[in-house]
């Protein structure tokens, strides 16, 4: 059963929207030596998948977490590798490709958190977790 977010809940999630529509523009604006300069300073960033993220994701995940970032993942995906997210731990807004959801009559918010980039592209806000935000999960102790 999926809970209904609250009033201040959407609001947060807003906001933190509008702050990555306005750091993914000032990315934008950048040449493309700065972006590759800056990505080359900051080092290759990694999903758990082994999957390089994108220029502007590893600028946008390096001004989130000040810098020190190597391998992210979601709270699945840490949790299927054997790795759990810390309790409290803050997560890392990446954008990444999705389907956009059908628009509910009852449900007015649920089209702002899909936003289409200029070529036609639907994105959506992701969090991620670098490794360092985890611990290895004890199967030990579950047995």
């Amino acid at each position: 059963m999926k809970r209904k977010a609250t009033p201040e809940q959407r609001q947060a999630a807003k906001e933190k929207r509008q702050a990555m529509h306005k750091l993914a523009a000032e990315v934008a604006s950048w040449t493309p030596e700065k972006r590759a300069e800056l990505v080359e300073r900051i080092g290759a960033v990694v999903t758990v998948d082994g999957h390089a993220l994108s220029t502007y994701n590893t600028i946008m995940a390096a001004y989130q977490s000040n810098g020190e970032i190597s391998i992210v993942g979601g709270f699945r995906q840490w949790k299927r590798v054997g790795r759990a997210v810390r309790k409290g731990e803050r997560g890392i807004s990446i954008w990444y490709p999705a389907k956009p959801k059908s628009k509910k009559a009852n449900d007015t918010d649920e089209a702002d958190e899909i936003d289409t980039d200029e070529k036609g592209v639907r994105m959506a806000l992701g969090t991620v977790f670098d490794i360092t935000q985890t611990d290895p999960i004890d199967t030990e102790a579950k047995a």
